[in-house]
Parts: structure tokens; sequence; C-alpha cells
């Protein structure tokens, strides 16, 4: 192990709390997202449903949602500071892995937020990049699942349960 210092050695409340509700918002997106089209059909003299208006609001508000808690995770995570890595995570470069997709997580869903408002007000020359983002991020936050699935199941290093709400898991 490296001479790091971690302050403390497992998740509080507060940031499995942020942890879970920006993934169920995320998740959230996706249908929300997708119904985003028929809300546009005013712009071209066509009739929209109050429902697609109210699934296109929604979904503007769960990405301000998830900017909120992003920022309140990254507040938390320098307040309280990084989590030991569990015993079993002797590798530098693990550590340096998981560092690295954290922090591409959080600038990806910054990005996804901003190109959102951006295609919603300004342009929507944004929207492919905001797709774009939208199907990258679901491709870094499932390696970061499987990740945390190969850790608790495979390497039976505890690394999932600690972020659970129980905080605990059997393998």
């Amino acid at each position: 192990m490296s001479s790091i210092r971690y302050p403390v050695s497992t998740y509080s409340p507060a940031r499995k709390a942020t942890h879970w509700a920006v993934l169920i918002l995320c998740i959230a997106q996706f249908p929300t997202g997708w119904a985003i089209a028929n809300s546009h059909l005013g712009h071209v003299s066509l009739t929209q449903s109050t429902w697609s208006v109210f699934v296109h609001r929604s979904h503007a508000l769960a990405g301000a949602a998830v900017v909120i808690l992003v920022v309140a995770g990254i507040t938390l995570r320098l307040l309280q500071g990084a989590v030991a890595p569990t015993k079993q995570v002797t590798r530098s470069w693990m550590r340096y892995a998981a560092t690295a997709t954290h922090l591409l997580i959080c600038v990806l869903l910054l990005s996804l937020s901003g190109t959102g408002l951006v295609a919603m007000y300004l342009s929507r020359t944004a929207a492919p990049i905001h797709d774009l983002l939208a199907y990258s991020g679901v491709a870094l936050i499932g390696m970061h699942a499987a990740a945390a699935l190969w850790h608790q199941f495979i390497n039976g290093d505890g690394t999932l349960a600690r972020m659970l709400p129980s905080g605990s898991l059997r393998t």
C-alpha cells in the first residue's frame, strides 16, 4: 500500500444516499428523455400533449436534482475525505482506475446537465452531444457497476457492501 492517508474507512449515510439517489434519477432520465421529442411538437405547429410537456419538465428537474446531488457528493468527499480502499486492493492501478472512473462520472453527469440546458433553452444543436454523453454515461456507469460486483463477489473484498444502505452483503 502507498503512504496515502485515508481519514475514513466507510461511506457516511449522506454519501450513500447521494450515490443511490443519483443512480435512481439517472435511470429515470432515460424514459423521460425518450419522450422529449413529443414535447417539441409545438415548435412545428403540431399539438403537444400536456403529458409530453410534463415528462419534459420532469426530465429537466431530475437533471437539476442530479447536479445538486453530484455537487453535494463532491462536497461531502472533500469534507469527509477519501474512504480507504479495502485491504485486497493492493494494486495502485486499481486505486487510480477507481479514482479516474469516479471523476469521469462526476464530469459526465455535470456535462449532461449543461448540454441538456443548452439543448432545452439555447440551441437544439447541443442535443446530439447530450445524447452521446448519455450513452457514454451508460457505458461508464455500467463499467463502474461491473467493477463493484467483481470486487464484491469475485474478489470478495466487500467493496459493494460498503456502499449499500445497510452496509452488509453476504458474498
